[in-house]
């Protein structure tokens, strides 16, 4: 087998797919009924894209030591499927599709051979082997650290939703108790997490929730769509048991089918970044895809500073991370005045980019702490993610607010994550732009050119579903963090990106946001260049404010909100399609 390693981690992790900026009101051209235009991804057989793509196939040298060990019988019968796909490729891996393991088995084989690999490392090969074995090592790990980290967020997620539908849940029990109802036999209601279920099932729950984001979300339905709708369902673990477990799932699914969505279409045309905003109730899609931000302190692997940098900024020591072993740029842990976060950091301030990248962080630094030593190292850790995904979080995290106010019930009394999870990444983005406009300006300089105006039409579309008395939240950490975002301080970072991106143009509107205010809890007020007045949340006179009031993607009051009860029963009566339901018939 003739092969080349001349693709190298920074090429793999491309396949990341991260995302976003110079706006674009894409018009959708006529593909059927949905009439999305561009925004789907090519057809893959039904696959999701992966987060995190595969190693290379091996260069002469490390194939030829592999393909002994293939002959003395090194690997287990998982670890020689795995190999043997390792050995292809990369068009001869997307012709035969993924290895034929389940999830225990591919990560036992990953495991296996990283040991092997290990191993052989301290033997004595040729250097270009030594060098291509540490690559997948260095692969399989992170692969392996990066699962656990996505099920903790899976987690967190689906606890967000079941608060959401908690009450709902409960008195759906209740009523099934008084009628007899129960799960019927042999239709796959038994497999209750969502496991079990059939293609068909996906199918008719994809079908289901069109008719629902017709409705009431445009920009479910240009996400979860119609190439990756039923992958999508079924890898997020919606269950298709009822029309309510399926709505209770997908606030987890639509923010991660964004994700790989997102990233699929940044590289259909070999665009830097790439974001879908929104889709408006016509089809136009409210996108954005901005030049990738390479300054000098570009991160080991990413766009512009590594996003775990700003554990290293003025603000830190305020909301530090807790128990986050893996924020290793954090001079602070545990509670600070305004609390601290013990569920995000972990998962996305880990780790340290290589020696020399971070230069800030010296005597004459407002914040520095000589006893503090700013940790290197040249592995990839999801903290050395630039603010390219940073910025492609805060937008799923749009997202999913999205859809927590167009389901919640304003009588449920219940309180979800969603709303201080959004708050915590207005409060990074902030941190960002601090950060880089005092300590790299070239950076700052590169951001208001070219993604203010997507970072403006998010900040307005997210505080849109913030601003909504009816939406409860869990009032220890909101409060804190509200305290936070607002804080003239840190909202002035907000208004000098309005006012430099206007370009001299800048007309001062007022505030939209009607039952937030801004405060200052610490006494510090902003202390940067001139501005127009004091910093507003969302003004009417910028891009957010322009969102903030239309919301293109359509904006319901919750007393105002569509009915779709017709969906729900269609769907709960379990009709095939020929007699006019979504095909989920009982067996």
């Amino acid at each position: 087998m003739s092969v080349v390693c001349r693709i190298t981690v920074v090429a793999v992790l491309f396949l990341i797919g991260l995302n976003s900026a110079d706006a674009r009101h894409h018009e959708g051209g006529t593909r059927g009924d949905n009439n999305f235009g561009d925004m789907r991804p090519p057809n893959r057989g039904g696959h999701m894209p992966t987060l995190l793509g595969p190693p290379p196939p091996p260069n002469p040298e490390a194939l030829e030591v592999i393909e002994e060990l293939l002959e003395e019988g090194v690997f287990s019968d998982e670890g020689v499927i795995l190999i043997e796909h390792l050995l292809l490729t990369i068009e001869e891996r997307e012709e035969v599709g993924e290895p034929d393991l389940d999830e225990s088995e591919r990560a036992n084989a990953t495991g296996e051979i990283a040991n092997i690999f290990e191993g052989l490392m301290e033997e004595d090969i040729p250097n270009r082997a030594s060098e291509y074995f540490r690559m997948v090592v260095d692969e399989y790990r992170r692969a392996s650290r990066h699962s656990t980290r996505r099920a903790e967020h899976q987690r967190r997620m689906e606890e967000q939703a079941e608060q959401q539908a908690e009450q709902d849940d409960d008195n759906r029990r209740s009523e099934d108790d008084d009628s007899g109802g129960g799960k019927k036999a042999g239709s796959g209601d038994e497999a209750g997490d969502g496991g079990g279920f059939s293609d068909e099932h996906y199918e008719a729950a994809l079908r289901f929730c069109h008719d629902v984001f017709e409705t009431l979300y445009p920009t479910g339905k240009a996400i979860i769509n119609e190439d990756n709708g039923v992958a999508g369902l079924k890898q997020w673990r919606v269950d298709p048991t009822s029309a309510e477990s399926i709505l209770s799932g997908l606030a987890l699914t639509i923010h991660e089918v964004g994700h790989g969505l997102d990233g699929e279409l940044k590289r259909t045309e070999g665009r830097e970044n790439y974001y879908l905003v929104a889709a408006t109730p016509s089809g136009a899609l409210i996108e954005f895809d901005p030049p990738g931000l390479t300054t000098p302190n570009s991160s080991d692997y990413f766009q512009g500073i590594s996003r775990s940098a700003i554990l290293l900024d003025t603000e830190n020591h305020k909301r530090p991370p807790d128990g986050c072993d893996g924020c290793i740029l954090s001079p602070h842990s545990g509670d600070g005045e305004w609390g601290s976060d013990g569920s995000y950091s972990n998962l996305y301030l880990n780790g340290s980019p290589e020696e020399g990248v971070i230069t800030h962080y010296t005597e004459g630094f407002s914040a520095y702490d000589p006893a503090f030593t700013v940790s290197t190292n040249n592995s990839f850790d999801s903290g050395d993610q630039g603010y390219g995904m940073l910025f492609e979080e805060t937008v799923q995290y749009s997202h999913s607010l999205a859809w927590l106010y167009l389901t919640h019930d304003p009588e449920s009394g219940g309180a979800s994550s969603g709303k201080h999870a959004m708050l915590q990444w207005f409060w990074w983005n902030q941190r960002y732009l601090k950060l880089v406009r005092e300590q790299y300006p070239d950076e700052h300089a590169f951001f208001v050119e070219h993604w203010a105006e997507a970072f403006l039409t998010v900040w307005g579309q997210a505080w849109r579903y913030m601003d909504t008395p009816t939406l409860n939240y869990q009032e220890d950490e909101y409060d804190d963090l509200l305290e936070l975002v607002t804080d003239d301080l840190m909202l002035g970072e907000v208004q000098y990106v309005r006012e430099l991106a206007a370009d001299g143009a800048y007309s001062r509107g007022h505030d939209l946001t009607a039952s937030l205010s801004v405060v200052d809890p610490d006494g510090n007020t902003w202390t940067g260049p001139q501005l127009s007045g004091p910093p507003l949340i969302v003004d009417s006179g910028s891009a957010d404010g322009d969102y903030f009031d239309s919301m293109p993607e359509g904006w319901f009051e919750p007393e105002d909100r569509p009915d779709i009860t017709e969906f729900i029963e269609k769907y709960d009566a379990r009709l095939s399609l020929e007699e006019g339901g979504y095909g989920n018939a009982s067996d």
